[in-house]
């Protein structure tokens, strides 16, 4: 008996009749986004992060899903986009309100320690200063992010 292409196959019992429902079911196993929702206690600038590889991953996922004609996986793109965007307008709001940011005080304080030292190496005071003060402005940044998680 010679192998038959699998979409040419008779289904038996334990071979589904359509293979797309099978994949789309399989595709669906991950909890939807709708059932994350961020808290307001994150960090902004990790959200915004999170929300541009999901935005790019649903699109993809969307895409295929359209250039393939499986509707479940262009839905399921399409709500990972649309979280996407409801999280990187959460973590907006979140910056205009003055939420701290550990990520961002983490930069903030190496880029004074940075400037410190270069004000050190070349003979700068102000550069000195300017570095010693961001670097104290980042520490308490990163404590105000470190409390807001912690509550």
């Amino acid at each position: 008996m010679t192998p038959q292409p699998p979409h040419t196959m008779i289904p038996t019992n334990n071979q589904p009749e359509d293979p797309e429902s099978t994949l789309d079911q399989a595709l669906s196993d991950p909890p939807p986004p709708s059932t994350y929702t961020p808290s307001m206690g994150e960090d902004p600038l990790w959200m915004k992060c999170k929300s541009a590889v999901f935005r790019g991953a649903g699109a993809a996922q969307s895409k295929l899903g359209s250039v393939t004609g499986m509707n479940g996986l262009e839905h399921r793109g399409q709500e990972w986009e649309s979280w996407a965007s409801r999280t990187a307008d959460q973590a907006d709001v979140l910056t205009e309100q003055g939420a701290p940011s550990r990520i961002h005080g983490e930069y903030n304080r190496w880029m004074g320690y940075l400037g410190k030292a270069l004000g050190h190496v070349s003979g700068d005071e102000e550069m000195q200063v300017k570095g010693t003060q961001r670097t104290e402005q980042a520490n308490d940044e990163i404590e105000q992010a470190r409390r807001k998680s912690s509550a």
